[in-house]
């Protein structure tokens, strides 16, 4: 079973308690979103009232922050998953994100950074033989935008014909 923190007395609702336990243990194994936590506390089978005193209470003490999670997660997901913006833009908010606080964690991450993500799918799709309109499509559907997906789709294509004409 998981303790409490010294120093951070339980309300005396023991239901609204049970629920703060519940919710260290499915924090300690990775972040949630407020709607996230939310929906998992309501499935243990917490009323509305007690999952937002339990919520609350965890957002009052800074356990629980949606634009602290959203900020790592879209930072995760650029990096190890290699999302572009508008899918984690989506993928927040199916996490219960706000629209708003999607889109300020996705506007921190860095343009640069995603044009050399899209280019280095590129080149990956490319070396097994993909033709840029696959990679094109490819790129569209991990959530960079037409332009992005185009430019990264056709740049090293356009390349390759110059060094080939070379020859």
């Amino acid at each position: 079973m998981v303790q409490v923190p010294v120093g951070r007395a339980l309300p005396d609702d023991e239901t609204v308690s049970k629920l703060i336990v519940a919710a260290y243990d499915h924090l300690g194994r990775r972040g949630h979103s407020r709607g996230e936590l939310g929906a998992r506390l309501r499935r243990l089978g917490g009323t509305p009232a007690s999952v937002e005193a339990a919520l609350d209470w965890l957002t009052a003490r800074g356990l629980l922050d949606d634009r602290r999670y959203a900020e790592e997660a879209a930072r995760v997901g650029a990096e190890g998953k290699r999302w572009g913006r508008h899918k984690l833009r989506q993928w927040l908010q199916q996490r219960g994100v706000s629209a708003e606080v999607a889109d300020e964690a996705v506007s921190g991450l860095s343009a640069e950074g995603e044009k050399e993500r899209a280019a280095s799918l590129a080149a990956q799709q490319r070396a097994r033989g993909k033709r840029p309109e696959q990679i094109f499509r490819f790129l569209v559907s991990r959530g960079y935008s037409s332009g992005l997906a185009r430019s990264a789709a056709l740049s090293d294509a356009d390349d390759e014909m110059a060094h080939d004409e070379s020859v």
